[in-house]
């Protein structure tokens, strides 16, 4: 009697098991064909061009840092005492320059960078284009003077990576 109980439990505890593992498999599948779904562009590359952004000259420098930021950001917000260091080291530049972007309006934007005391070459709106392979914020796109991308640095940035992007820039 004891061993049909048991052999009872063992069944009801297998079938359970089962059931649980078609369940996980199941909702991976579905994670993974949604994510295959998604048509989100990949963040601009290593030598790719970026088309020119109303506002921006990439022209009048060899070396333009193009920062994407949001103010509803909080890693964009917690990032900014980097960024008010690099805008005061590029603004020492003759030939480096700090262009700010956002999906928001201009003075948004310029009013909270203000309150971080960060103070770019300009502040222009992100033209559709570029937002869109924007993945993240914040995001650095390094370019050159014809606005072909050197380097790209995407979220808050830890003290090595912060080095590398200043390696570049200066």
């Amino acid at each position: 009697m004891q061993s049909r109980h048991l052999d009872t439990l063992t069944n009801l505890i297998t079938i359970a098991a089962a059931g649980s593992i078609l369940i996980t498999v199941w909702q991976l599948q579905r994670n993974i064909h949604s994510r295959n779904e998604t048509h989100a562009p990949a963040s601009y590359q290593i030598g790719e061009q970026i088309n020119p952004i109303e506002g921006v000259s990439f022209s009048n420098s060899p070396i333009n840092v193009l920062l994407f930021v949001r103010s509803t950001c909080h890693f964009c917000s917690d990032s900014m005492p980097f960024y008010r260091r690099l805008s005061a080291e590029l603004h020492a530049q003759e030939r480096r320059r700090l262009y700010v972007l956002s999906d928001e309006s201009i003075e948004q934007t310029e009013r909270y960078l203000a309150g971080f005391l960060v103070k770019p070459t300009a502040v222009a709106r992100s033209s559709p284009e570029v937002a869109r392979r924007v993945v993240a914020t914040p995001t650095i796109f390094v370019v050159d003077s014809t606005g072909r991308v050197i380097h790209v640095a995407i979220g808050q940035l830890t003290a090595m990576q912060e080095a590398a992007l200043r390696s570049v820039i200066f």
